[in-house]
């Protein structure tokens, strides 16, 4: 009875949610900064000094995601196209404080988000979002960073945010799944050898990903999203217990948007060049490499009348 009853107040909620960043919480814009300091996971984190993306007339950006190949810098990220309202997959090259001309390397019949990129060995692979196809896709890159293609069938259902990643020399993926039997609020472990596909949380706002696994020493953190309303915020979660039959992370720390009112734990991140003083309302994603720390930011659609 408790269970339904959540169910029903959960699904009441995201609908509202949903009108709600449909009509006026529905743009984003990809920020980055070099690593000089602490990172914002880190205890001693501050959020300052982060350089805006100018969006442009036809595209705005989101999910960003880091990989160095061949001592350059590339930063890969979902481009919404407002023309044809749905994600294409691009490209830019960071050096020092610029960042370059983004430009479109994969494009699907349908929506495309979250390109969580990674290497192994010599070769190049990307998991971006394919929940629109059903299913959760690989794609190994071809010619990099300009041309992909389908590796690998992951998972046979509408996964959202799927994050790769390898521990104790097996290769996992984390993933929400959306579809009538299982809501977004619930975290799902894929077992790339087995194929098996196992929940590992439910019934949690702060689940779904919001980034790639991050191992720092003997820490495992998962970036997750606060989706109370889409895109509020990312939560660091350490992973305290880790193996095939059990699962427990402890969050640690909020990053919040620089408009936002900031306590305890939480940190705010602040803009270098924010000059059409842009009132942004939400943090979704954060990903890192040793030179490089990028976000994403909710900012309103319509502007507020004075």
């Amino acid at each position: 009875m408790k269970e339904r009853l959540y169910r029903l107040k959960r699904n009441i909620q995201k609908k509202i949610n949903s009108f709600y960043y449909q009509y006026t919480n529905n743009r984003y814009a990809i920020a980055f900064r070099q690593r000089t300091g602490k990172a914002l996971y880190e205890n001693e984190s501050c959020g300052d000094g982060f350089i805006l993306i100018k969006s442009t007339l036809r595209y705005w950006m989101a999910d960003p995601f880091l990989i160095k190949h061949n001592g350059v810098n590339y930063l890969f990220a979902e481009l919404y196209d407002k023309k044809h309202s749905k994600g294409v997959i691009g490209y830019a090259k960071l050096k020092g404080n610029r960042c370059g001309k983004f430009r479109i390397c994969l494009k699907e019949k349908y929506h495309l988000s979250y390109p969580c990129i990674f290497q192994r060995g010599n070769d190049l692979y990307m998991m971006p979002e394919t929940k629109d196809n059903n299913e959760a896709t690989l794609y190994k890159a071809i010619d990099f960073p300009k041309k992909w293609t389908k590796f690998r069938t992951v998972c046979k259902q509408p996964c959202v945010d799927t994050t790769p990643f390898c521990y104790q020399n097996e290769n996992y993926y984390f993933t929400t799944i959306a579809n009538e039997h299982s809501s977004d609020d619930n975290l799902f472990l894929i077992n790339e050898k087995s194929g098996e596909c196992k929940q590992l949380l439910k019934c949690n706002l702060c689940l779904r990903s919001a980034g790639n696994v991050i191992f720092e020493k003997d820490n495992m953190i998962r970036p997750s999203q606060d989706d109370t309303v889409y895109g509020d915020a990312v939560i660091f979660n350490r992973v305290v217990n880790f193996s095939v039959n059990s699962y427990e992370e402890i969050p640690f720390k909020r990053v919040l948007s620089p408009n936002s009112k900031t306590n305890g734990e939480n940190v705010c991140v602040s803009l270098l060049n924010n000059t059409k003083k842009i009132q942004f309302n939400g943090l979704h994603t954060y990903n890192v490499n040793n030179d490089y720390e990028v976000i994403d930011l909710r900012y309103p659609r319509l502007k507020k009348r004075k």
